[in-house]
C-alpha cells in the first residue's frame, strides 16, 4: 500500500502538466479526428513513457537525470503529434490575415529587417545558428543547474519552458498558419546563406512535419521564458543571455520563418503565461506530491 502511494505521488508538476495536455489532446482526437486510432496510440505511448520514468526515477541518478530531461523529448514529439489535430479542428489557415496585418501595419519595418545590411552570407548563416540555438540553449542552462544540485532553479526553468511551449501548442489551434516560408526550390536564391543555412533548412524540413506553427512565434515566446527563468540563475551571463535571445528573435523574421505579427504575439503570450507560472506550479503540484528529491536519488545511487 505504501509503495503504491509513493508511486502514485511520484509525478512532478512538469509531468502532470504534460499528462494533462496529452489527456486533452486525446479528447480532441476522439471528437474531431475521423480515425483517431494512431493518434491515440501515440498519446498513450508518450503517457506511458512519462509515467514509467516517474516510477523509476528514484532508483539511480541516471534514471533521475533521464526523467528530468525527458520533457525535451516529449515536447519535441508533441509538435508533430498535434498536427493532424490542428487540421481536423481548424481547417482554415490564417496566413492571408497575418500577411495582411504585416503588410498594412509593419511594412516599414519588415523590409529593412529582412534585408538587413544587404543580406550578406555571413549574416544569414549567423541568423541560422541563432535560430537553431533555440533548441539547445535550454539544455545548456539546465545541465549546470542539475549538476550543481540547484533543484529549485532547475525545476522553475523546466516548468516555465514546458508551460510556455504547451501554451504555444494550444495557440496553434486558434490561428493555424504556415508563416512566410519560402519554397525549397527558391530558398537559396531568396534567403541566401552558405552551408550552415542550407543545413538549417534541411533540418526544419526533416523535423517539422507539422508546419502550422507560425502564430504565435514559439521561438519568441519560449526564448523570453528562457530568459526570465535564467536571469536570476546566471547573473554573470545576463549580457550573453540577452544577446542570444535577441539573435533568436531577429532570426525569425530575417529568415522568413515568421510574420512580424507572430513575434508580437509571442511576446504577448510570454507576458500572459510567465506571471501565471508560480500559480500553475502550485496547481499542478497538488496536495499529495511527496516525490523523492534529487539528493535522495544521488544518495541511493552511491
Amino acid at each position: 500500500m505504501e509503495a503504491a502511494a509513493q508511486s502514485a505521488s511520484a509525478t512532478t508538476p512538469v509531468d502532470r502538466l504534460q499528462l494533462a495536455f496529452l489527456a486533452s489532446a486525446a479528447v480532441v482526437a476522439v471528437l474531431f479526428v475521423p480515425s483517431p486510432g494512431s493518434v491515440l496510440l501515440e498519446i498513450a505511448a508518450l503517457s506511458a513513457v512519462i509515467l514509467l520514468a516517474c516510477r523509476v526515477r528514484s532508483r539511480s541518478r541516471w534514471l533521475a537525470l533521464l526523467h528530468a530531461f525527458l520533457p525535451l523529448v516529449v515536447l519535441s514529439l508533441l509538435i508533430n503529434l498535434i498536427g493532424p489535430l490542428i487540421v481536423s479542428v481548424n481547417r482554415p489557415q490564417s496566413d492571408a490575415a497575418l500577411a495582411g496585418i504585416d503588410a498594412e501595419w509593419f511594412a516599414w519595418l519588415i523590409g529593412p529587417w529582412r534585408n538587413a545590411f544587404g543580406r550578406p552570407e555571413w549574416l544569414t548563416d549567423a541568423a541560422s545558428i541563432a535560430y537553431a540555438s533555440y533548441y539547445f540553449l535550454p539544455i545548456a542552462a539546465a545541465a549546470p543547474l542539475w549538476k550543481a544540485g540547484r533543484t529549485e532553479e532547475f525545476d522553475r526553468l523546466a516548468f516555465s519552458m514546458t508551460a510556455i511551449v504547451l501554451a504555444c501548442y494550444v495557440a496553434y489551434f486558434i490561428a493555424p498558419a504556415y508563416g512566410p516560408r519560402v519554397p525549397d526550390d527558391l530558398a537559396q536564391a531568396t534567403i541566401g546563406g552558405g552551408t550552415i543555412s542550407a543545413l538549417l533548412r534541411a533540418f526544419l524540413r526533416a523535423a517539422e512535419r507539422n508546419q502550422l506553427d507560425a502564430f504565435p512565434s514559439g521561438h519568441t515566446a519560449v526564448s523570453l521564458a528562457f530568459l526570465a527563468a535564467t536571469w536570476p540563475a546566471f547573473p554573470r551571463l545576463r549580457p550573453v543571455l540577452v544577446l542570444a535571445v535577441s539573435a533568436i528573435i531577429f532570426s525569425t523574421v530575417y529568415l522568413s520563418l515568421h510574420y512580424l505579427i507572430d513575434v508580437f504575439a509571442g511576446v504577448a503570450l510570454a507576458l500572459i503565461v510567465l506571471p501565471a507560472v508560480p500559480f500553475l506550479r502550485r496547481l499542478f503540484a497538488g496536495p499529495a506530491l511527496v516525490a523523492p528529491d534529487r539528493a535522495q536519488a544521488r544518495e541511493h545511487a552511491s
